[in-house]
């Protein structure tokens, strides 16, 4: 016999997996993640979730009137869209010239590990499991 919860939870995943979850955020909303104070980077992004997989996208941008280097740009406030603690990522963005930028990820925090330029962009793209355990 299966019980309600887990019955739930099969059609919850199935429904998951046909029609991934998108959502939206930012430095301005910050209903999943949040700026990291006094940082003066805007940022964008937007995840699509399907099952535990999640796809993340995004840009963020140097406000500042200086270059800045190895900074952190948001950290996460959901559960739901976070990565696994098993997650250590680094990855590239490229900035608005097409220069390759080293991001890192993990289940806490997005960082810039390069250097970036007052008011250039960076945009990623990349899919990580999301928390599970």
């Amino acid at each position: 016999v299966v019980g309600i919860t887990k019955h739930r939870n099969a059609n919850n995943a199935i429904v998951d997996e046909i029609y991934p979850n998108s959502v939206s955020d930012s430095n301005i909303t910050k209903t999943y993640t949040e700026a990291i104070g006094g940082n003066n980077i805007s940022y964008s992004i937007t995840i699509v979730k399907s099952g535990n997989i999640s796809h993340i996208s995004g840009s963020f941008r140097n406000d500042n009137t200086f270059m800045i280097s190895n900074r952190a740009v948001f950290t996460w406030l959901s559960n739901e869209f976070t990565p696994n603690s098993d997650t250590s990522l680094n990855f590239s963005g490229i900035d608005n010239l097409g220069n390759p930028k080293k991001l890192f990820m993990n289940n806490s925090v997005l960082s810039l590990e390069d250097s970036l330029d007052t008011l250039k962009t960076v945009c990623f793209d990349f899919t990580t499991y999301i928390t599970q355990d």
